[in-house]
This record gives C-alpha cells, structure tokens and sequence, in this order.
C-alpha cells in the first residue's frame, strides 16, 4: 500500500516530465515563429526592390499614369456587380394584407424569366442504398462525359437529389429528354419536363425503389439493354441483380430475372407486360418483391390517399 511520500514523488515525477514535454513544443513552436518572421522579411525586401525598379522606368510611369487618367480607380459601389439600377420612385409600393407584406413583381420580367428556361429540364437522381451522394462537380464531370455532343448546358443544384437542367437549344433539350433517365454508375438520374413554380418543399416522394421480377423470359432476352427496355414500362429501370449480370456460362438459375426499377408507388401495378418484337408476341409475368416494405413506405407519405393501388393490395 503506498503512502502518502510515495504518491507525492509520483506526482512530481509527472509534472516535471509534462514541463519538459512543454518546453520542447515551445522552443519548437518559437523557432518555426522565427522561421516564418525571416522569410516574410525577405519576401517584403524583394518586393521593395522590384516596386522600386518597376517605379525608376519612365516608359511604365508615362503609360501607368495614362491609363489612370482614362480609367480612374471604381469605388466600391461601382466595383459591384448586379447594383439595382431602378430608382426608387419606380419600385411598387408595399402592402400590408394582415400581418404579412405584399408585393406585386413586374409581369414582363416575369415572362422574360419563362421564356429563358423554355429549354429547361428537371431532374433527380436516384442513389442506391449506401451509395455515397455525388457533388456537383462530380454530377457535371460525369454528364460531361455522356453529354459531349451537347454545344453548351448547365446545371444547378436544388437540394434534396434535385437539379435543374439548362440548355441552349430546344434541341438539345429534346435529345436529352427523350432518354428519360440517365445512368451515373452508381446511380441513376431520372430527367422530367420542366415546371413553373417548381417548389422544393412540395415535392413528395411518392416513388421507391423496387426489385422486380419478371418471370418466364427466355435465354436469348437476357440481356441489358433488352432487361432494361421491359422494365421501363413500370419505371426507370436501374440495375439488373448480379445473377443476370453473369456471363451465360457462369448462370444456374433462369426462373426469372431481376431488376430494380424506381417507381411511382401510387400508380396501378401491373402483373404481366406484353413483350413485342418482329412477328413475335408475348406475355411476361411480374411480381414485386417486398411490397410490405414499400407499403410502409407509402403510409409515411404526406396526404397519401388510402385508395392507393399498393395499399388496397396489402390489406
């Protein structure tokens, strides 16, 4: 059992090692201090120097001093950009309707904004579970890739995996559109028509992602892009499970074949989809996994109508 002297020599022990820990990180922190303060002194010398050689030309006096007669410094307002050039007289007068303000906003303005985004798209991108989230720049690197034929677009970020398109040319516009939906592996960006007043906060999420199974689809369908080409006719299809990804050699099982499609959970679902090709024809059954999970799903949804096709099946 120590005593008391024994604990206190302990202590002191401690204390001097933590001093000396101390002492070193200081002395080492002053001398990078004095480090630093030398070559800040060496950088204002040579700045000095060439300030003082560039002053003793006459060619660069005679020419500097030219430009600032015909270019005098901005102030600051005038070094703004964007400056609100109405003047006050032509502004609209506020109103007082109870206890909010109303104000009118200029109606040609208005149609002026319509007419810059008639070549608009919206869109969202669907991430698959415990997918990192893409940035902006990561988004714009990717479509560049896929967009190169495009002659100039942009995009801004809406918040909450939205994001809208721009483009310079209806055309353009029409060509992207028409894809529908646009895959950034991982994940998938599914493009809709442009809206007026498109409000963030009335976006309801009444999609979900689903997996798919079609049944009794021949070998020779197996293929993505066929796979891909059947299941947009319930949604945007996303990806196809690891078994149909397997070279033909590799495959055991061929019952049905699976594929994850985000759709609109308040739509009818359908149980089979006719499949057409060249004098050929031919049903193909569908069944949808884990529907208690999406039913769950769709009662979370705000003002969800309890008449909804997947809620009428699960009771």
């Amino acid at each position: 059992m120590p005593t008391n002297l024994e604990e206190l020599q302990k202590s002191w022990i401690q204390l001097k090692e933590e001093r000396d820990t101390f002492e070193t990180q200081f002395y080492a922190s002053e001398k990078k201090v004095l480090e630093l303060t030398k070559r800040l002194h060496e950088e204002q010398s040579i700045n000095a120097y060439v300030g003082t050689k560039r002053r003793s030309e006459p060619p660069n006096v005679a020419v500097s001093s030219s430009v600032a007669d015909r270019n005098p410094p901005k102030s600051f307002a005038q070094a703004l950009t964007g400056v609100c050039d109405i003047p006050t007289s032509q502004l609209p007068q506020v109103i007082v309707k109870g206890d909010r303000l109303s104000i009118t906003i200029p109606e040609d303005e208005y149609k002026a904004g319509l007419e810059e985004c008639k070549n608009n798209l919206h869109g969202r991108i669907l991430r698959l579970k415990g997918s990192s989230p893409l940035t902006i720049f990561d988004l714009r690197k990717k479509l560049a890739i896929l967009w190169s034929n495009l002659k100039s677009w942009g995009v801004l970020s809406l918040g909450k995996g939205f994001y809208e398109f721009n483009f310079c040319s209806a055309e353009d516009m029409r060509r992207v559109r028409a894809s529908g939906f646009v895959s950034l592996n991982p994940g998938t960006l599914k493009l809709f028509a442009w809206s007026r007043d498109f409000n963030l906060a009335c976006q309801q999420n009444s999609s979900a992602q689903v997996w798919v199974r079609f049944f009794g689809l021949p070998q020779e369908y197996w293929r993505p892009r066929i796979l891909f080409v059947i299941a947009s006719s319930i949604g945007t299809p996303i990806c196809i499970d690891s078994a149909a990804s397997k070279s033909k050699f590799d495959r055991t099982f061929r019952q049905y074949v699976r594929v994850l499609v985000d759709m609109d959970i308040t739509q009818k679902l359908n149980h089979n989809v006719l499949v057409e090709r060249a004098g050929f024809t031919f049903f193909l059954g569908i069944e949808y996994e884990n529907l208690l999970e999406y039913y769950n799903q769709c009662k979370r949804t705000e003002n969800a109508d309890p008449k909804l096709p997947i809620l009428n099946l699960l009771k």
